[in-house]
């Protein structure tokens, strides 16, 4: 029987090298070069990565944030997220971090809330879905009673177009980030950091840069209407089809240091709205930095002034953040 058996091991050994080149009951160590695949979380298509590429960013140089959970059914639950390699960008820094793992907070308005270190100036977060509408609200809280920064979300799909952004607070004010679901049904996942002292200097020289240089026919100044808000002047700016994703800064340093309360919309087609959101924050002390993806054609951006006429002037700017690579445009820039 051992003979035997030795017998036909060679045997399938020698026909699984001559048939298909390879051998069998054996294992090849596998090559310090060898491709990694990674599964997009938009899409299903795989993308392989070689190299140093393989290597996710570290998280070890973000700040700890403490993290409470309000929901109802429990803690949240961690899951991995990798997201395939992104269109070139337009910028000269990674102004956003990857997340190795994001905290899913429940539906039926379940609540997580984020403490701010003393130290910090800055928080960064993400928000996405798995593929169904995106239905939250943030804000930061100092204090019991007192908020500085509320952002309604709602948007059809917070896996094609996830939604992230840098707020800016006052240092020593340790505020509180509390993340809110608005759907009964619908789970999302969230992301917050808070990057360390030289990350938020760069960050800071990114956003003067930016607003400094922005040609005048990407920044619109957004004057109020009626006291109760309806009659605000609307603003928009058309999306070019490779432009993947924008980068929205509002800042009212310039035009009288008031606070913002406008919608901002994302349309594709005529009136159809994509993306809605509503923003309330302090414009001059805390500049709005936020990603805005725009997939496909059609794309354009509405940003309307919700104040009255008296304290209501505001200005946004719309630039490229990430585009899909052209030859013709490589020289020139991508324009509006």
């Amino acid at each position: 029987v051992k003979i035997c058996s030795q017998l036909i091991a060679i045997y399938l050994s020698a026909f699984h090298h001559n048939v298909w080149g390879t051998a069998a009951f054996t294992v090849s160590p596998s090559s310090k070069e060898s491709s990694v695949v990674l599964r997009s979380s938009r899409s299903s298509r795989q993308v392989p990565i070689t190299g140093a590429q393989a290597q996710p960013e570290k998280l070890s140089q973000s700040a700890a944030i403490t993290r409470s959970s309000g929901s109802p059914n429990g803690d949240g639950q961690e899951f991995s997220s990798s997201r395939a390699l992104p269109p070139r960008k337009l910028v000269g820094m990674d102004a956003f971090p990857k997340y190795e793992s994001l905290r899913r907070i429940q539906g039926e308005g379940s609540v997580e809330t984020y403490q701010m270190p003393p130290w910090a100036e800055r928080c960064q977060m993400y928000f996405e879905t798995k593929g169904r509408p995106l239905k939250a609200t943030v804000q930061m809280w100092i204090g019991p009673i007192r908020t500085t920064h509320t952002l309604n979300i709602n948007m059809e799909d917070g896996m094609e177009t996830p939604y992230q952004a840098t707020l800016k607070f006052k240092k020593e004010a340790a505020p509180v980030i509390r993340v809110s679901t608005t759907d009964p049904n619908i789970p999302i996942w969230a992301g917050v950091s808070v990057p360390p002292q030289q990350k938020n200097d760069e960050l800071a020289e990114n956003f003067e840069e930016i607003w400094s240089t922005c040609p005048t026919n990407k920044k619109q100044k957004i004057q109020g209407g009626d006291i109760d808000g309806k009659g605000g002047a609307n603003r928009y700016w058309s999306i070019p089809p490779n432009v993947e994703s924008v980068q929205l800064l509002g800042w009212s340093g310039d035009v009288g240091k008031k606070s913002f309360n406008v919608d901002i919309e994302v349309l594709q087609g005529p009136d159809s709205v994509r993306q809605a959101y509503s923003l309330q924050c302090g414009g001059s002390t805390q500049p709005y930095h936020a990603i805005i993806q725009t997939p496909g054609d059609g794309c354009a951006i509405r940003v309307r002034n919700k104040k009255f006429l008296e304290d209501g002037l505001v200005e946004f700017a719309v630039v490229p953040y990430e585009v899909q690579d052209n030859e013709a445009e490589r020289d020139n820039g991508v324009m509006f």
